[in-house]
């Protein structure tokens, strides 16, 4: 049972069928949660991890429904997963980092008082679409680094 590991502040999980991901709400002391090529049914486990300070992952939940829960995560430094509409994490304001769905992009503006340094690109149609969203965040941030995961065929 994995109420044994409630003590775990860190969480890296890799190319593994993880089922609802509902267990990991009991996992209330992590404050870095890893999700890499793990399908996500929803982001209803979230609500729970209130201290999460880093949530990563490469690709969308199955059912955004409750993307919202965002909004309430205020510990969140890094928030890399592909968000189109920016007005989820408007009052977000310890974000630094952030994921972005190039193909959604959506209410920049929304965000421009936020302190974001760094920037991962997500469904970019091509390398000069992830190059134009780039010039759009850097019209409201200094961006330290960004990048892209390329899904576009060279």
């Amino acid at each position: 049972s994995i109420g044994y590991l409630k003590g775990l502040t860190e969480l890296s999980l890799e190319d593994m069928e993880v089922g609802d991901l509902l267990y990991l709400s009991a996992l209330n002391k992590l404050t870095k949660l890893e999700l890499k090529k793990v399908n996500i049914p929803n982001l209803g486990f979230l609500q729970y991890l209130k201290k999460l300070t880093v949530f990563e992952t490469d690709r969308k939940a199955e059912d955004e429904s409750n993307i919202g829960i965002f909004e309430e995560m205020q510990k969140l430094k890094e928030l890399i997963y592909p968000i189109g509409d920016m007005k989820i994490i408007k009052n977000s304001i310890n974000l630094r980092t952030i994921g972005v769905d190039a193909s959604k992009l959506e209410a920049l503006e929304y965000i421009s008082g936020l302190n974001i340094t760094s920037i991962t690109i997500f469904n970019a149609a091509s390398e000069e679409d992830a190059k134009s969203t780039v010039s759009e965040f850097k019209k409201y941030f200094k961006l330290q680094s960004y990048g892209w995961q390329q899904t576009w065929k060279s």
